[in-house]
């Protein structure tokens, strides 16, 4: 266990915040990026594994359906991941340039008068919309993985007899994909962007 951590923080700390963020900053926003890219892939890895999603019971006492829950395939989750990201992104644009001055900061040096309104509005529309882009990317992928994987798994249910075990090598594939691949991928692109 605390070689994984270990390794998961030196990850973090080379493969992330080393490459995004500016020295003068590391050390106040690296627990921030490490413990997002963490709370990501960990979420990401525990919905592969089948938990009881059925609010009822059956008459024994057990829970009847096991099914794959992503945190992260809610939107809400990820809206509020990145909202907060957002928000630690203006503040310490707005603590380091000023108010003004991190408008400022939107219009390239040396860009001409005329074409500067239209900059000024494109990058701060990329600022806005990087809200939609984070938490969409993060919340379609795992959605559609696990769409992917129960859509195989239900057509061998569905179809049964020979044609139906023609599904379950596809609904393996899928499974395994999905976390050995996209769980880590996914975490790493959103702690990254």
């Amino acid at each position: 266990a605390q070689n994984f951590m270990e390794l998961s923080y030196e990850f973090s700390e080379k493969q992330i915040a080393g490459v995004t963020l500016p020295a003068h900053v590391f050390k106040k926003w690296f627990p921030y990026l490490t413990t997002l890219f963490l709370f990501v892939a960990v979420n990401n890895l525990i919905s592969f594994i089948p938990l009881p999603t059925a609010p009822h019971t059956d008459t024994f006492g057990v829970v009847g359906d096991l099914g794959l829950y992503a945190a992260t395939a809610n939107i809400n989750v990820t809206l509020a991941l990145a909202l907060m990201t957002f928000v630690a992104f203006l503040w310490e644009g707005f603590g380091t340039h000023g108010f003004i001055g991190y408008f400022k900061t939107l219009i390239p040096a040396g860009s001409s008068r005329a074409i500067s309104p239209f900059i000024f509005v494109l990058e701060l529309m990329s600022q806005v919309l990087r809200l939609v882009s984070l938490s969409v990317r993060l919340f379609a992928n795992m959605l559609a993985g696990h769409l992917l994987i129960i859509m195989a798994a239900g057509f061998s249910i569905l179809v049964g007899s020979l044609a139906g075990v023609l599904g379950i090598p596809f609904a393996l594939f899928f499974y395994v994909f999905e976390v050995v691949l996209i769980a880590g991928l996914q975490a790493f692109i959103f702690a990254l962007l």
